[in-house]
Formats: C-alpha cells, sequence, structure tokens
C-alpha cells in the first residue's frame, strides 16, 4: 500500500541508519536505498536526525564526498535543527573557521 501512495506522487523521508555506523556502513546502506528507490520508481530522502547515519555536519560531510556516492541522487532533508542539538551549538562561519570550511558548501 505505501509504495502506491509513494508512487502517485509522493515519497519517502526516511531517519536512515544509525549514527553508530562508519562511513562505510553508511555507504553500503545508502548504495541500497538508492537501488530500491531506482527499482521501485519512488523517491526517498534521507533526513538529517539525530541517532542517524546524518546525526552531525561533519559525518555527513564524509559520508556525501564519499567516492561510491559521487554523481549518485542522493537526496537530503535537512532538518538542520538536530545538528544544532547534536553539535550543542549554533554555525557561525563568521566566528568559527571550521564552520567556514563547510557551511553553507556542504548544503
Amino acid at each position: 500500500a505505501i509504495i502506491q501512495r509513494v508512487t502517485a506522487g509522493g515519497f519517502i523521508n526516511s531517519h536512515s541508519g544509525s549514527d553508530r555506523f562508519r562511513t562505510e556502513d553508511a555507504v553500503e546502506f545508502l548504495l541500497h536505498a538508492l537501488h530500491v528507490e531506482e527499482a521501485h520508481q519512488i523517491k526517498v530522502t534521507h533526513e538529517t536526525h539525530r541517532k542517524r547515519i546524518f546525526w552531525n555536519p561533519f559525518q555527513t560531510e564524509d559520508i556525501l564526498k564519499h567516492p561510491s556516492l559521487q554523481s549518485k541522487p542522493l537526496k537530503l532533508n535537512a532538518d538542520l535543527s538536530h545538528w544544532c542539538a547534536a553539535c550543542e551549538r549554533c554555525f557561525d562561519e563568521e566566528r568559527e573557521a571550521r564552520d567556514r570550511e563547510w557551511w553553507p558548501p556542504l548544503l
């Protein structure tokens, strides 16, 4: 039933994987998710969420830069409030060099 709803124009917003996944585990998971998405002609977004693969911006950057995911149609739902909560700070590219390295180019 869910596949019919999704193929009728909807999409699945996934709280994907676990924050305990190593980068290689996350990439393997996402490649499989992309295969399922293509096989069933559905849209899946992967939300930035605490306790999940994309739980912080630094892990997210590592995953997205992985060679196996380059040129893949991976879609993220960026709920940035989870990044602020996970990192226990707001991001300030003007004052913090670490933030300047990825924000906003990551998005």
